[in-house]
């Protein structure tokens, strides 16, 4: 296709692109019961709805708009997708095939998600309705894209909504492009350098989000736009250039921040004169491979964390993918270097996501890949099962034991890692968030004779678990839970609110014989707050952790606490028993 920057007056007199008609893409209105779509059992993480699809969403009790979905014949659940704002009077079927985003979504497997409109410029609602197209991609009603590298894109009159947007939740997008259209306001700008932030001591100006421009002439606003970048940004003065970008602002490397948590990677791009029409598979892909694709936008303290994304197989880890009991399942194992290198069992931790969540953003969200990388053991990240379908969106997200037994297809997880790597199977652990939590408590009494231990976050063994086919007293396992102090997805993370967490606590003190609440030893470290309940021996079998100002997140600091100070100190001798911090491969200092 040429290229339409020549022809960008005449597009914007005409309120939409030239494009040819005989190319538009043909969406299909999402029918009101889906209930009846069935899942597949050979391909049960597929997006039920593939190809192009349209849904009118609720504005308000009185107002709908169009939402615009593409979601690729290879899109699973979970995965990466892009918001992209249209310019005024540009049409969703016109656009997908013309502008080159279609080729890039089925390339590089991304699904996209569009919003038209008339009139942006006169539009007293378009902040809004980006706001409502964006809530719209969270809630998975009809497909389960990942939020953690959801990008915003935006066109002309439409980029103007979406820096708009953009800049008063700077946090709810991985990058952000922008091609042509105005600045955001300065009285936006103004007001966000005075709001707060959901982050602790931070305004809204001070969340950092990359940003690229491509527009037409740099205007003194769009210069006071990008200087505001730069500064939430932390990027420097010195500008770099490359192939697409004329100014390129790395950020400082003097940084007064968390790193483990959020990482000081936020670049400001600016682009003058040259492909602000944004169009072009060739010009696409190489933007979305150097700019888009490498960050990612986790579940923090507050406002969400910026990194770089730890794609599973750009970062090199094993695909599986078998049937287990009439189900496909599938999972990722990483080993790193060392451990080739060593040729020693190591340990094994086995981390999963929680409900609608996946491997594809698991091991990026925990770390638990760069902390194997410090602490020589293997780590694995397993798909839990499907939902349940339901009549008025997509119900097979990823739910843990609801449509499968999982404990049976951890078991075989275990023994066919045991078979293809060098574990020690005295030292198997598991891992998880959300319902991934309540999974890998659900393991330390169903599947303790393959796990050694277990450590999750945001989620409590329920008293359900009880009746499961599995539930065995046999073997002991030592189990650590870390709550949030304001989890409302959850709940209360006190004994006297929730009675998930109260039947936890008082399931483990009885079963192993623990101290009770009031003798537990507590200790504050940070943000931390640690309730360690001891038995008879001085070994702690139950320990349960409470984190300052959390909601329902995952922290790489807590993956690192529950290796360093939980699953290394456990190991199951050859009769199933129990060690507590006896290593015996310490250097001696005698």
């Amino acid at each position: 296709m040429k290229k339409l920057a020549g022809m960008l007056a005449l597009s914007l007199l005409l309120g939409s692109f030239c494009l040819n008609a005989s190319a538009a893409v043909d969406f299909q209105e999402i029918p009101e019961d889906i209930s009846n779509i069935e899942i597949d059992r050979q391909k049960p993480i597929d997006n039920l709805l593939l190809g192009a699809w349209t849904a009118q969403v609720d504005l308000d009790e009185n107002t709908k708009m169009p939402i615009y979905f593409y979601a690729p014949e290879t899109s699973k659940i979970c995965e990466k997708a892009l918001l992209i704002i249209l310019d005024s009077g540009v049409k969703a079927a016109d656009f997908l095939e013309e502008s080159g985003w279609k080729q890039l979504a089925d390339d590089r497997n991304v699904s996209i998600v569009m919003v038209e409109n008339d009139n942006w410029k006169e539009d007293e609602r378009a902040v809004e309705k980006v706001a409502k197209a964006f809530a719209t991609v969270k809630t998975r009603q009809y497909y389960d894209f990942s939020w953690d590298v959801l990008d915003l894109i935006g066109y002309g009159d439409g980029a103007t909504a979406a820096a708009e947007y953009n800049m008063t939740a700077p946090d709810g997008f991985a990058a952000v492009l922008l091609f042509g259209g105005e600045a955001a306001s300065a009285e936006t700008m103004a007001a966000m350098q005075e709001k707060d932030s959901a982050e602790l001591n931070k305004k809204v100006s001070e969340i950092p989000c990359p940003v690229w421009r491509f527009v037409d002439e740099l205007t003194p606003e769009l210069e006071a736009e990008a200087a505001y970048w730069r500064a939430a940004n932390n990027d420097t003065e010195v500008a770099y250039s490359n192939e697409y970008a004329d100014y390129i602002y790395l950020p400082s490397f003097i940084y007064h921040g968390m790193q483990m948590e959020n990482n000081n990677v936020a670049q400001t791009r600016l682009t003058v004169g040259s492909h602000v029409d944004g169009t072009g598979v060739d010009f696409l892909e190489d933007i979305y491979d150097e700019f888009l694709w490498i960050y990612a936008r986790h579940r923090g303290v507050g406002a969400q964390d910026l990194r770089y994304y730890v794609n599973p197989d750009d970062y090199g880890m094993d695909f599986y993918c078998e049937e287990v009991e009439g189900l496909v399942r599938s999972w990722y194992v990483y080993v790193p270097e060392s451990v080739k290198k060593s040729g020693k069992n190591v340990p094994l931790v086995i981390a999963m996501a929680g409900r609608g969540g996946s491997y594809n953003t698991f091991a990026s969200l925990t770390q638990w890949p760069q902390i194997a990388n410090e602490r020589d053991f293997i780590c694995a990240f397993p798909m839990a099962a499907y939902g349940a379908q339901v009549k008025t969106g997509i119900g097979n997200v990823p739910m843990w034991n609801r449509n499968a037994d999982d404990v049976n297809f951890i078991r075989f997880l275990i023994n066919d890692i045991k078979e293809k790597y060098p574990i020690d199977g005295g030292r198997v652990y598991c891992s998880g968030q959300s319902m991934g939590s309540m999974m890998s408590v659900r393991l330390s009494v169903t599947l303790a004779d393959l796990v050694t231990a277990t450590g999750s976050t945001c989620g409590a063994l329920s008293a359900g678990v009880l009746e499961d086919e599995h539930y065995s007293e046999e073997y002991d396992c030592p189990v650590f839970v870390v709550y949030g102090e304001k989890d409302a997805t959850v709940g209360s993370y006190k004994m006297s609110e929730s009675d998930n967490v109260k039947f936890m606590i008082e399931y483990y003190t009885e079963r192993y014989g623990l101290c009770s609440v009031d003798e537990a030893a507590t200790y504050r470290c940070g943000p931390f707050s640690n309730y360690i309940f001891y038995n008879e021996d001085k070994v702690p079998m139950f320990r349960f952790t409470v984190v300052d100002n959390k909601g329902h997140a995952n922290l790489p600091s807590e993956s690192l606490m529950l290796y360093d100070e939980w699953f290394s100190r456990f190991y199951r001798d050859e009769n199933g028993a129990i060690h507590y911090e006896e290593g015996t491969d310490v250097l001696d200092i005698r």
